[in-house]
C-alpha cells in the first residue's frame, strides 16, 4: 500500500490540502485511494508513535492501525493508497524550537511513522516557508510566551530548512520526500494535490483552484477558469503561467502581503533571513532523494 502523509510545516497549510482532497472522496475511492477524515487517524498515529518510543512496531500493529483508520468502509484489500495530512505532525507550534534548533522533533516523529508502516511505500509531503514570515506566524500560533522564550535560544539567522529536510530523509530513508515553498503553493496547488492522490494530469479532480480563488477578487476568477479550460491538462507549465499572470495583476493585496512585526526585527533582519532562505533552497534542490517542486 502507498501511505501518503503531508507532515507540515506549520503555518503553511491549515488543512486546506486535505479539505480539497476530501471533496473527491467518492471518485478517489473508486481508484483505490482513501482520504479519511483527520479525526480517524491523527490521535491514533500520535499515540502509536508515542508508545513505540523509538522501538520497532510489534507484529500486527500496522494492520490494527489500518483497520482503525479505515473503519467499516472500504475493505483494506481494496485500498491501494491511503492519504493523510497533519500540519502539526512534526511539532506543535510552541515546540517548534527545542533542542537547539528548528523542528528537532522531526527525527523521532518521522522515524516513528516509518516504523508503523515498515512494509508499505511511504510518501512524505512537506512545505517550507521563508523564516522571515514563518517565525512570526508560528509564534502567533503558539501559546503566548515572550518571543525570546519561544525561540528557546535559537538564533533565527541559524535556521536552515535544509537541516530539517536532511533529518527527515535520514529518519525515513526509504520514503519518497516531496517538498515545495509555501510562497509557491498557489502555482503548484494542483500538482501537489495530484501528487498526494497519485493522479495523472488528465484524471478528474475537484478543488484544483481552491487556494487561488481565495487570493482573487470574484471578477478575476471566470477569465482564469476559461483560460485554463482552453489549455490541455498536460500543459503544466502553461497552466502555472496563467495562474501566475492572473495573480500578478489581480491578487488581493490583503491576501498576499505579509506584515512582519517582531520585537527587535528590522528591515535588514527580514532581508538577511530572506537571502539566507533563498540560498538554502538551492542547497535543498540538490539533495539526493528529495523531489523539490518549483514553478
Amino acid at each position: 500500500m502507498d501511505i501518503v502523509y503531508h507532515i507540515g510545516a506549520g503555518c503553511t497549510d491549515e488543512d486546506r490540502l486535505l479539505k480539497s482532497l476530501l471533496k473527491n472522496n467518492e471518485a478517489l475511492l473508486a481508484r483505490g485511494v482513501v482520504v479519511p477524515g483527520p479525526s480517524r487517524y491523527r490521535p491514533l498515529i500520535r499515540e502509536a508513535i508515542r508508545n513505540l518510543a523509538g522501538a520497532p512496531a510489534p507484529p500486527g500493529t500496522r494492520d490494527v492501525l489500518i483497520d482503525a483508520i479505515l473503519g467499516e468502509r472500504p475493505e483494506p484489500d481494496r485500498v491501494e493508497r491511503l492519504v493523510m495530512s497533519n500540519w502539526r505532525f512534526i511539532s506543535m507550534p510552541n515546540l517548534a524550537f527545542v533542542r537547539g534548533g528548528l523542528y528537532r522533533l522531526a527525527t523521532p516523529k518521522v522515524s516513528g511513522l516509518a516504523a508503523l508502516f515498515p512494509e508499505d511505500r511511504l510518501h512524505l509531503f512537506f512545505a517550507l516557508r521563508n523564516p522571515a514570515t514563518f517565525i512570526p506566524a508560528i509564534y502567533a500560533a503558539a501559546e503566548r510566551v515572550p518571543f525570546d522564550e519561544f525561540l528557546k535560544g535559537v538564533d533565527p539567522q541559524d535556521i536552515l530548512w535544509s537541516d530539517v529536510v536532511a533529518e527527515i530523509r535520514a529518519a525515513a530513508p526509504k520514503a519518497t520526500l516531496t517538498v515545495w515553498c509555501n510562497e509557491d503553493t498557489p502555482y503548484l496547488w494542483e500538482e501537489i494535490l495530484r501528487g498526494m492522490a497519485g493522479l495523472r494530469p488528465t484524471d478528474a479532480l475537484d478543488g484544483t483552484l481552491d487556494l487561488v480563488v481565495r487570493l482573487l477578487p470574484p471578477e478575476a476568477i471566470p477569465p482564469l477558469q476559461a483560460q485554463l479550460a482552453r489549455l490541455p491538462a498536460e500543459a503544466v507549465t502553461e497552466r502555472r503561467a496563467a495562474i501566475a499572470d492572473t495573480l500578478e495583476h489581480h491578487a488581493l493585496t490583503a491576501e498576499v502581503e505579509e506584515v512582519v512585526d517582531v520585537p527587535g526585527w528590522t528591515e535588514a533582519t527580514v532581508r538577511d533571513l530572506t537571502h539566507r532562505y533563498e540560498a538554502d533552497l538551492e542547497e535543498i534542490a540538490t539533495m539526493d532523494g528529495v523531489r523539490f517542486l518549483r514553478p
